[in-house]
């Protein structure tokens, strides 16, 4: 799955600790032992023990775990090229940036055609994400995205499949009008689409979006 997403450019937000990053990129002693040759269909013919010696596999269980994730990684990218990165590079090209950057975030939304880009209710959107903590912007992302991280920089948001936010009109009730300010954000995660009703005031703009990305 590591190298699916590393091939195909998909954020994939794992939270690994550093001591399983760094053997990809050499930058421990610990480097994994480089895979076999045997494919899949060889290795089911050794039992037990002998599968994870032809794998490569050994040490502490720690050990067992780099390797097996080297093997499977090896099948679909070249394992060379993870040594061009740190391994800190090589977890945000895999995992995006844990902290949430508004700017950035604001560079890569779209807006809906009923939806005027300079409203007010708009600025407040973007003023309430600003005072978010990176606790509180990473759950809108999770809110907005299903997942809680994003691209770090620009170069990164072009080059995964990472999609645009939307802002969207919310949905209209003509049976049953609401009053805007009763109503909470909603979003499709498919699409990363946000439904922003037209608030009247900043207060409740960012007491409605609190509500939303919290239940």
């Amino acid at each position: 799955m590591i190298g699916m997403a590393l091939r195909t450019h998909v954020l994939m937000p794992l939270d690994l600790s550093e001591d399983v990053w760094k053997p990809f990129t050499h930058e421990s002693n610990r480097v994994p032992e480089e895979p076999s040759n045997k494919t899949d269909l060889e290795l089911d013919d050794y039992p037990g023990e002998m599968v994870e010696q032809a794998a490569g596999f050994g040490g502490s269980d720690h050990d067992v775990i780099v390797d097996a994730i080297h093997v499977g990684m090896s099948r679909v990218v070249p394992t060379q090229w993870l040594r061009t990165f740190t391994w800190n590079e090589l977890k945000r090209l895999l995992c995006g940036e844990y902290n949430i950057d508004i700017e950035l975030l604001k560079r890569h939304t779209k807006y809906h055609e009923n939806v005027d880009e300079q409203a007010q209710y708009i600025k407040w959107f973007w003023e309430t994400l600003d005072s978010f903590t990176q606790e509180e912007k990473s759950r809108f992302v999770q809110f907005a995205y299903a997942q809680p991280r994003l691209p770090g920089n620009d170069e990164e948001w072009k080059s995964t499949r990472t999609l645009r936010m939307r802002i969207m009109p919310p949905p209209q009730h003509k049976s049953k009008p609401m009053k805007m300010d009763l109503v909470l954000p909603t979003a499709q995660t498919c699409f990363f689409d946000v439904h922003l009703p037209n608030y009247s005031s900043y207060e409740v703009m960012r007491r409605n979006l609190l509500r939303a990305i919290m239940s």
